[in-house]
């Protein structure tokens, strides 16, 4: 009895239950570019989103970190797979073109990987450039992200991936408010399109023409439809889950903030912009809905209208969330005119 009951505890100690969860730290970088690390970091648990679970059983929870090296084109990712107990799984070596090796890592980890990822994979130099790109968009540095998506999806027009995150750098430098929406929006919707038809089965295309059909097209039924198919192959995805918030809101069924850099906080401040819009409007691109923020704090209703309307005319990506804020003269007919032209739900959440 006592050599079964060991026997058995062996057994249950070697026994490896299905990983269900992963947790991605990140990888320490040997590169001489603390970039490349950090993007590689990211790509890998891109890649594992869609075929894990968040918050899963500890018992079936692995974390995945490690040491990234470059050798010329190639990486070389030493990688290790642990219980968050510190029971070790494997310790692997890959070496790796630079474009295949997060993909490789992550397929070790869980099997069916390989069939969810890119059908484009480009050159190395062009995947480099897209790795740094994606961290200037990961430090919220969306302008020079934007040019250097442009530049790595010229220079590789097959890259899917690119048009998709071109156009996702393009929409958040217009929800910040930091560039026209006409000049910016119909680019990115363009570079969306082009990646869904590239790449159907990632989520970042599908996302991206989600944003667009929500912030600058406000076609509700389109954005809803791009925005579920990005949550199906994405569904941990804080980014998709994100922008399905936005969605919320805009459809009246979750609580809008607006958020805007060049917004004033205060009544004095509030009223000197207003005095001021006019003249600061022909000197730079100032957004409408910072003015309609602005009005709202001043309570100033028929500036609130007036730049309600501005916004409506520059295709303003906040319009739908600032026609939810409850400090806007609700009983005004000419707000109850833009809700009607948008064709938002009237429901309260």
């Amino acid at each position: 009895m006592l050599i079964a009951a060991t026997l058995a505890g062996i057994a249950w100690y070697r026994y490896i239950p299905p990983i269900d969860t992963v947790i991605v730290h990140s990888f320490a970088d040997r590169t001489g570019r603390p970039w490349i690390s950090g993007a590689i970091t990211e790509e890998i648990a891109a890649v594992l989103r869609p075929v894990t679970k968040t918050g899963g059983d500890p018992r079936r929870t692995a974390v995945l970190d490690g040491t990234i090296d470059r050798v010329g084109d190639r990486l070389r990712i030493t990688a290790t797979l642990a219980r968050p107990d510190g029971h070790r799984y494997w310790t692997r070596t890959f070496d790796r073109p630079l474009s295949d090796a997060a993909v490789d890592v992550a397929a070790a980890v869980v099997s069916g990987v390989k069939k969810r990822t890119a059908r484009h994979r480009p050159p190395a130099k062009v995947y480099e450039d897209f790795l740094e790109a994606r961290q200037q968009f990961q430090t919220r540095n969306f302008a020079n992200a934007a040019a250097a998506f442009e530049r790595v999806a010229v220079a590789d027009p097959e890259f899917g991936l690119a048009w998709a995150w071109l156009a996702l750098a393009r929409e958040h430098i217009a929800d910040l408010g930091a560039g026209r929406p006409n000049d910016l929006l119909p680019g990115a919707r363009d570079a969306a399109e082009r990646a869904v038809t590239l790449e159907p089965d990632l989520a970042e295309p599908h996302l991206a023409l989600g944003i667009v059909k929500l912030q600058y097209d406000w076609d509700w039924e389109a954005a809803r439809r791009e925005l579920d198919r990005a949550a199906e192959l994405s569904p941990a995805d804080p980014l998709v889950a994100r922008w399905h918030g936005r969605y919320l809101q805009a459809m009246n069924q979750a609580p809008a903030e607006v958020d805007l850099p060049s917004a004033p906080r205060d009544p004095d401040s509030a009223r000197r912009l207003l005095a001021q819009a006019d003249d600061l409007r022909e000197q730079a691109y100032l957004p409408a809905a910072a003015l309609v923020l602005a009005a709202s704090i001043a309570k100033d209703s028929e500036s609130v209208v007036r730049w309600l309307y501005e916004a409506y005319d520059e295709r303003s990506a906040q319009l739908p969330y600032l026609l939810r804020s409850p400090a806007l003269p609700l009983a005004d007919r000419r707000i109850h005119e833009l809700i009607r032209r948008l064709k938002l739900p009237t429901t309260t959440p």
